[in-house]
């Protein structure tokens, strides 16, 4: 939503920001494909956590934090969500002419202003969209993962559980 209101008022130009006719497109297209990479993000997150608790478990065993235990499966699901925006950023003009670039041709505006119109309007879609897929890894991964909490859990209940079996074997043996 504030890129939406940003790049509505500064990149396009738009006194007050909130214009109907302007700002509801926007963040229609800005919420659009922001919550599809949020989706395939927390899929993407979830699944590898869940895939890899004995790795995690390793990690916090040895002490990692839980950034530094989930950092590559964090990077992956970032990396795997924002992929569709990229691409799509690097066919814009050349393989393909988008809906609104295309509306606004055969509505008879300027080919140069549609064009700008467009390339902004791409950048803001993909800076909304890393911004929320960059929220929700950092809370599924290192915030509010129920996987992880759970793991750091059990692992410190084994570890008070290893600690007790091996001060009562001290006792057994003094």
């Amino acid at each position: 939503m504030v890129i939406g209101i940003i790049g509505t008022q500064w990149a396009l130009n738009e006194t007050p920001f909130w214009i109907p006719t302007v700002f509801i497109p926007i963040i229609g297209l800005l919420l659009g494909v922001a919550i599809s990479g949020m989706a395939v993000a927390l899929r993407s997150c979830l699944t590898e956590v869940g895939s890899h608790t004995d790795q995690i478990e390793t990690y916090l065993s040895f002490g990692a934090s839980r950034w530094e235990a989930c950092r590559s499966i964090a990077i992956e699901a970032v990396r795997l969500a924002m992929l569709p925006s990229i691409n799509q950023m690097s066919i814009i003009g050349l393989i393909t002419i988008p809906g609104a670039m295309t509306g606004q041709i055969l509505g008879g505006a300027p080919i140069m202003e549609a064009v700008r119109y467009q390339q902004i309007v791409t950048f803001i879609i993909t800076a909304s969209t890393g911004l929320a897929v960059l929220g929700v890894v950092v809370h599924a991964a290192l915030i509010g993962s129920r996987a992880l909490q759970k793991l750091g859990r059990c692992l410190c209940v084994k570890m008070r559980a290893k600690e007790e079996e091996y001060t009562q074997e001290d006792k057994i043996k003094a």
